[in-house]
């Protein structure tokens, strides 16, 4: 249902498929007669025949939308965790791919998703860029930023690393936060959204009836 490929490699691909999973799948050079040697984890859902702790079958599930944090004009150390964001009809979930798959971000469906509609859902990335030098601003770069949208409600979410206050460890991946910058109600349900820049999204609705 849903494919993207990780930064700038092209051995390390997620994908998403209709049961409401997702995969990473990452190749490495292999030995011998072995050309690549593809290594995929499960970063989000549960196989169809798993119980959930009380026994019972656990709700069906489905992958509204996933997007890859595409690789900005500028180095960040965020560019070599493979950052994916999935959205189901519950919540939404930030996974860091490489090294290993961890989760890094959650956040459920707001309450004020209109009941009465279809469920949409749809996410885009926009990836930190270097800014130009300014009086107030020197140099820098803006900080990334997720726009996603159950139904009616868009979010705008900005990611930012913590830093540590110790000597940092170049091969150890940063702290991230997410913070919700705003949130927009609109008419009608939200079907896709994209960015134009930093500052310009756009978005399509539909009635859904």
């Amino acid at each position: 249902m849903h494919l993207g490929f990780l930064g700038n490699r092209h051995t390390a691909l997620v994908s998403a498929d209709n049961q409401g999973m997702a995969f990473s799948h990452l190749a490495t050079r292999g030995l011998g007669s072995v050309g690549r040697v593809v290594k995929t984890a499960r970063i989000l859902g549960r196989y169809p025949v798993d119980t959930a702790p009380t026994g019972r079958s656990r709700k069906p599930s489905s992958v509204l939308g996933l997007a890859v944090l595409p690789l900005g004009n500028s180095p960040e150390r965020t560019d070599s965790m493979g950052l994916v964001a999935m959205l189901t009809p519950y919540l939404l979930v930030i996974v860091s791919t490489t090294p290993v798959a961890q989760t890094q971000h959650k956040a459920v469906r707001p309450k004020e998703v209109a009941s009465e509609s279809a469920l949409s859902g749809c996410l885009a990335w926009y990836p930190a860029v270097k800014l130009k030098p300014s009086a107030s601003a020197p140099s820098g770069s803006s900080k990334a930023r997720l726009a996603y949208a159950w139904s009616n409600i868009l979010t705008l979410l900005e990611l930012n690393t913590v830093e540590s206050e110790g000597p940092e460890d170049p091969n150890r991946p940063p702290a991230l936060e997410f913070r919700p910058r705003s949130r927009y109600r609109c008419d009608e349900a939200i079907v896709a959204v994209q960015w134009f820049s930093r500052q310009v999204r756009g978005s399509k609705h539909t009635s859904m009836q």
